[in-house]
């Protein structure tokens, strides 16, 4: 962001060579930078800002980061509701009483998930919950497209305008062939086909060629297997040759698949109409199994003690967020069977209770290792930064920014191009650049934005 302001902390300064910025870009804003870089900008970049952004003449990596003193933090849920305002302590195993209702807090933990955006897509968030321990396995699902969460199990997620909609396209039951593909497997990459029509097929860089001759919703072999194929013609350097092809059943050795993500065995059909909630179809081997309407958080129970489904969001217009990316917390707690989660500065209503989780306390303070390097040459200079130390390189003067709580995992730097260095674009780059900001993952070599 703009800034005119100097850089404090300057003891520890060194001095190397001199080189110049390459490019500078004026008034660009967050937004812009938002898209094209999310890694970075999902933390440090408001969308709504303007910003003068430069690239720098040099790599700049991450190497290391020492502890120099641990972090503080205290966990709280904030609650205002008709009986007043009440701060609670957060920590697992804990019992917490909201209104009516007693939760348990199971964990704090870095929170991903749905992240709701205008310009993002219809989105359902799941755990399947498996085993008598729980395990969860969390999937984001688009809207209109088929997930594969394993050999034996799919997902459909649909957006609908209205309730209406949404029971009309339940009472149509499983998909049918239009969630088939088919398609040619080369270098370990599938060349789909989204036809099923006789004579469609793909001609591959190897000289192999593969054409569709015929779909039979139910075939049966010589072996008396059943189910519904396909026939393929295929041609090559080891000659031709037809075959059928099983849906959901290749061999490894074959370059052929057929994918029918609807006649596996279990499959799910989650759908939705409003935000937080969604209506869950369920089939086993094609047959009807049952079908319930979840809200956020509420858990299906399929199979005791072996299989449930936990629906986590849905949204109309959403990001999934990873919790490697997000940079915030969350604290989970249960109630009944239902799993709550307050996401770090996010307010939630729990009848009627406002509730609220915060972090409080001190972020640790950190030692970098740092390296300068050309991309052709090489390292070009390696340093430490501590809080209040600093480095100068080429008229570039390098030094922590305030700390944050993900300092041990993340780098952020505060970068001011020296008013004495002599360059062509010395007045422009004083304009633009004056202090910056960026972020680096560690051991991430690409070249950073000032």
């Amino acid at each position: 962001r703009r800034s005119r302001r100097s850089m404090a902390g300057r003891r520890g300064t060194r001095r190397c060579r001199r080189a110049a910025v390459e490019h500078v870009y004026l008034d660009v804003d967050g937004e812009s930078i938002t898209a094209t870089y999310p890694d970075m900008a999902r933390n440090w970049i408001d969308p709504s800002a303007t910003y003068d952004v430069a690239h720098l003449p040099f790599l700049v990596r991450f190497d290391t980061a020492t502890i120099l003193r641990d972090a503080e933090c205290n966990d709280v849920l904030e609650l205002s509701g008709p009986e007043g305002a009440d701060t609670v302590p957060v920590t697992p195993g804990r019992t917490v009483v909201i209104g009516e209702n007693r939760l348990q807090v199971d964990a704090v933990r870095p929170w991903a998930g749905l992240a709701s955006n205008p310009q993002g897509l219809p989105m359902a968030e799941l755990s399947l919950l498996r085993g008598p321990d729980g395990r969860e396995e969390r999937v984001f699902v688009h809207a209109g497209a088929w997930l594969r969460v394993d050999e034996r199990t799919a997902l459909l997620h649909r957006r609908f305008d209205s309730e209406d909609a949404l029971e009309a396209a339940l009472g149509q039951g499983l998909p049918g062939a239009e969630s088939a593909r088919w398609g040619v497997i080369e270098d370990g990459q599938v060349q789909w086909i989204e036809s099923l029509l006789p004579g469609c097929g793909v001609e591959l860089e190897s000289g192999l060629q593969a054409t569709l001759l015929e779909f039979e919703p139910s075939h049966e072999d010589s072996e008396g297997r059943t189910g519904p194929a396909i026939r393929v013609e295929v041609a090559g350097a080891g000659g031709e040759r037809v075959a059928w092809f099983f849906a959901n059943a290749h061999g490894d050795d074959e370059p052929i698949r057929f994918d029918y993500p609807s006649r596996l065995e279990r499959v799910f059909l989650v759908y939705a109409w409003q935000d937080r909630q969604a209506t869950v179809a369920a089939f086993r081997n094609g047959a009807f199994w049952g079908c319930t309407t979840l809200a956020a958080g509420e858990t299906w129970m399929l199979e005791e003690g072996a299989l449930s489904l936990r629906l986590d969001d849905a949204l109309a217009a959403a990001f999934p967020v990873g919790s490697d990316e997000s940079g915030v917390f969350e604290a989970v707690l249960t109630d009944a069977g239902r799993q709550w989660r307050f996401r770090e500065g996010e307010t939630v209503r729990l009848d009627n209770t406002l509730v609220r989780f915060a972090r409080t306390g001190r972020p640790p303070e950190v030692c970098y290792g740092m390296t300068l390097a050309d991309p052709d040459d090489g390292a070009l200079a390696r340093f430490s930064l501590t809080p209040g130390d600093g480095f100068e390189f080429d008229g570039w003067h390098f030094a922590q920014a305030p700390a944050h709580r993900r300092a041990e995992d993340l780098a952020v730097l505060n970068v001011e191009r020296s008013a004495d260095t002599a360059s062509p674009l010395w007045g422009v780059g004083v304009a633009a650049a004056g202090l910056c900001g960026i972020v680096l993952s560690r051991r991430f070599g690409r070249r950073p934005r000032a």
